[in-house]
């Protein structure tokens, strides 16, 4: 079954009425030999959905852009809790939504014909890696004491539903391997096992027994040690 990847996060509305204030450019794909910023990430994938820059596949010369991309570099400053909290949303947001868009070209690129699988694996691990950082920018919103009102808060939960369908796609897709193989597994894995301690306190009771359910078929069917390992921390987690 072929499910899009709906990213379409409303934080940075929701939550603060802060912009990015960035001026309009021409279609000009970012350089990559320097980090990139939140806009360079919109820019990019909107030339590629456009059709004036090839979606890039690591088999025909699109690796060295697929490594800027997801160059864990570019998002050193959606890390830094000393930057207010709504610009960090605003940015892992803008980040987020593109690499959503992303994800969802890479689908129909699948969809068509195509052999993107890698690509489309590093991508999702690229999805749980923002999500983590959303998370921790939402605490540092709720510490600022920014999210008391009730849309806010309605907000939130909505936060912690998308967080774990993402998590319950990554069960599914490992277990069935109609998308994933087992190398990319590995990956995603290696990712959710960092990300999901830091979003776990947005999911409620109900959502976690999902997931420890789906994760528990996930073990059951798979031998691979460090996805093992990955798997039993992850079940650890949403058994508390």
């Amino acid at each position: 079954m072929r499910i899009k990847f709906i990213f379409a996060l409303t934080l940075s509305v929701a939550l603060s009425t802060a912009a990015l204030g960035q001026a309009a450019v021409p279609h000009v794909m970012p350089p990559l030999d320097r980090p990139w910023e939140p806009a360079d990430y919109t820019m990019a994938v909107d030339m590629i959905a456009k059709k004036e820059m090839p979606l890039p596949f690591y088999l025909t010369g699109g690796g060295p852009l697929l490594k800027r991309y997801l160059a864990s570099e570019n998002l050193n400053a959606l890390r830094n809790p000393t930057r207010p909290a709504s610009e960090r949303l605003l940015a892992v947001n803008t980040v987020s939504q593109a690499t959503g868009q992303l994800y969802n070209l890479y689908l129909d690129a699948i969809h068509n014909g195509k052999v993107a699988h890698l690509e489309l694996g590093h991508v999702y691990a690229m999805l749980l890696q923002l999500i983590a950082l959303q998370a921790q920018a939402v605490d540092q919103f709720v510490n600022d004491g920014d999210a008391s009102s009730q849309n806010q808060q309605a907000t939130i939960a909505q936060m912690g539903e998308r967080y774990a369908g993402l998590f319950g796609g990554v069960a599914d897709s490992c277990t069935d391997k109609k998308v994933f193989g087992m190398a990319d597994c590995t990956n995603i894995l290696n990712m959710a096992g960092w990300a999901y301690p830091k979003v776990d306190h947005y999911i409620n009771a109900d959502n976690r027994t999902h997931l420890r359910q789906k994760f528990q078929i996930l073990r059951d069917h798979d031998s691979v040690p460090s996805d093992q390992r990955n798997i039993d921390k992850l079940l650890a987690i949403m058994s508390k």
